[in-house]
């Protein structure tokens, strides 16, 4: 018995000759408003424990952006308003949250710990 198997072709996925348009969308998917600026309106919630004590943190996003943001370091806020007032707003993914962390005096060297737990959570 004779078979005629097919023929195999290699397509380049990145190519606009074989897949017209590809460069474009690819462009258009790697942007911040398709990876977070369409996101619908959500709450966040978490704690965790670290050396320094018991963090809380509330959130509120819409559209990829914070727009209301409350730290409870072991039940108080009044330490911390400076910094949730200069995190909203930030956009996610965007590394304005990790700056404003990094950059804050509250947590000093537990400051990187805080960051990865947030990117974790979002």
């Amino acid at each position: 018995m004779n078979y005629n198997w097919p023929q195999i072709v290699r397509v380049d996925p990145t190519s606009e000759e074989n897949l017209p348009g590809i460069t474009s969308l690819t462009e258009e998917l790697k942007k911040w408003e398709w990876n977070f600026g369409k996101t619908p309106k959500f709450h966040l919630t978490a704690m965790r424990h670290f050396k320094f004590g018991r963090l809380a943190v509330e959130m509120k996003v819409n559209k990829g952006r914070i727009e209301n943001c409350c730290f409870l370091l072991d039940g108080t806020t009044e330490k911390l308003f400076e910094l949730q007032s200069s995190i909203i707003g930030s956009r996610l993914g965007r590394g304005d949250m990790k700056q404003q962390i990094s950059e804050s005096q509250e947590f000093g060297s537990n400051s990187v710990d805080i960051v990865q737990w947030l990117d974790s959570l979002l």
